[in-house]
């Protein structure tokens, strides 16, 4: 602390021993030191509130992005529990299912059901259930209106694959049909 004092009270001689111009150039000087360290801290200052502005602006964009795709993401959360839901209580039978149709339209009775099951990749508890089956004799109308009836039932059944192929006699078709249905097994 004395040795602070001391230098103080050089300082302060020295600078009382100075004439007015020098010690006008003395204050001068000292204002232009001070008005520069103020300006540094300041800049500083601006800097680290500008990096929290922006961040701050960046957080708030995350948090609109998320609350506008909210809904969509209940949206999904819902589908997919209906899924679930559909998945674990399904027992469909393909070749009741599409006999009702034939016999709801007046088409043909379809004949040769062969099911396949297979493990979905990736889910071993989802089994697939592909059923192949043969309309002998449609019409394109006919097919269409079948189609339609598959695809808009409540069912949790997919036209996975058609094949028509034209008869030997006459204007219609032998249609072969693919479709698929997946159930979740109790485990």
């Amino acid at each position: 602390m004395s040795r602070a004092r001391e230098i103080v009270a050089r300082a302060g001689s020295a600078v009382s021993e100075l004439n007015p111009r020098e010690r006008l150039l003395l204050g001068v000087l000292a204002a232009l030191i001070s008005g520069l360290v103020l300006f540094l801290l300041l800049s500083n200052y601006n800097k680290k509130t500008g990096a929290l502005e922006t961040a701050i602006s960046e957080k708030r964009d995350t948090i609109d992005l998320i609350m506008t795709r909210r809904d969509q993401v209940v949206a999904a959360r819902a589908q997919n529990d209906a899924l679930d839901e559909a998945l674990e209580s399904n027992n469909l039978r393909i070749a009741a299912f599409i006999e009702s149709i034939a016999n709801r339209l007046r088409v043909t009775r379809p004949r040769d059901f062969n099911n396949m099951d297979q493990t979905v990749v990736g889910h071993d508890d989802i089994t697939a259930t592909a059923t192949v089956t043969t309309f002998p004799d449609m019409t394109p109308e006919q097919l269409g209106q079948v189609l339609h009836e598959i695809e808009s039932s409540e069912e949790l059944v997919y036209v996975q694959r058609v094949k028509v192929s034209p008869q030997r006699r006459g204007s219609n078709f032998e249609v072969e049909v693919t479709l698929v249905t997946y159930r979740r097994e109790a485990g």
